[in-house]
Parts: C-alpha cells; structure tokens; sequence
C-alpha cells in the first residue's frame, strides 16, 4: 500500500495506491490543490493504464471538497472522462439525506438537532478573505450538481450504498475487490 498525503494546507486530501492497482482518492482539499498537485498525479495514474476506484469525500467543508468540484467540472462525463475515469463517488448530499415519510415519524430528537444544525451551519470562514461567506451546505450542492451533470448519479454514486446515504444504517461492511471497508458507529466520549 501507498499512501500519498497532498498539500491541502489545513484541509486534507489522500491517494491511496494498493497492489492490485487499486487506486482511492480520499478529499481533494482547496482548488489549489487540485490544480498544483493532484491532477498531475491522475494524468499519471491514467499513463499507466489506470483509474480512480473510488472518490471518497468526507465532509462539505471547502478545505476537502473544493479540489472535488473542480476536478468533476474538468473531468467531464463520467462515461467519457477528460481526465481519468472514476468508478465510484461517496458523497452524501441533501438528495441521501431524503427519508422515507415513515421514518419521519421515528426522528429522535437528538436527530432532529443535528438535522436542524446541518441547516442552519451554512456559513464559516474564508481562508482567502477572512470574512465570512456562505460554504459547505452551497459547496456540497455544488459538488452534487456537477455530479449529476456529468452522469455520476446513474451507476457511480454511492453505488456501494445502493445509491443511498453512505451511512453505517445502510451497509455496514463494504467489498470493493479485495479490500474491505468496516463501517462502525460513531461514538462520543463525556
């Protein structure tokens, strides 16, 4: 295994690299990033007859998603990639956050405080301002859109998560070749 850290300045963006040529991308940090350092890294990959397994992106915040946007804007349609193929995207956006109305009715309240606090937190930060602007819930819409757009929803979207919310109440072990993926609870120390 080889594991390749970028530069994402305070956000975080990873290559993993596996002997059977197994090839995981995990954040894509600022444009920045992207730009200056991991798409030489995939035109590579693509050189060697290769291609991206699976797009992992954590969270919404620009500091790991930004590179992302950019990079699925500039690759183009998933089944004719400018760039590199990618076999799969997890990416939660707000169309896996859609619930069946039965389980509407079986929100915790702890749920509904988190629900609610997603909706609310829309804001933080700008690294290149340091004023305040509107991030992450826009960012991961955006992030969604392109991929839509590009025909990522159809068959490389969450696949492993039947086109669902990458989430532990989905699948809690994942077989992507030989590699496993063990999904556990989060948990919370007092």
């Amino acid at each position: 295994m080889f594991v390749e850290m970028f530069p994402a300045e305070n956000g975080d963006a990873f290559l993993i690299r596996l002997d059977n040529n197994m090839n995981m991308l995990i954040d894509m940090g600022y444009r920045t990033t992207y730009q200056n350092y991991i798409k030489k890294r995939l035109i590579e990959i693509k050189d060697d007859n290769q291609c991206i397994d699976l797009l992992i992106i954590t969270h919404i915040d620009e500091d790991h998603i930004e590179g992302a946007i950019d990079f699925i804007q500039e690759n183009g349609k998933a089944d004719d990639p400018n760039i590199i193929e990618v076999k799969e995207v997890w990416h939660n956006s707000y169309r896996h956050l859609q619930f069946e109305k039965e389980k509407k009715e079986k929100l915790t309240d702890f749920e509904a405080r988190k629900l609610k606090g997603i909706i609310l937190s829309n804001s933080c930060s700008s690294r290149e301002t340091n004023q305040e602007k509107q991030i992450s819930a826009r960012q991961g819409s955006s992030l969604a859109g392109v991929l839509y757009g590009n025909g990522y929803s159809v068959n490389r979207w969450n696949l492993s998560f039947n086109s669902k919310a990458v989430s532990i109440d989905n699948s809690s072990v994942i077989e992507k070749d030989d590699l496993n993926f063990f999904c556990y609870p989060r948990t919370t120390i007092n």
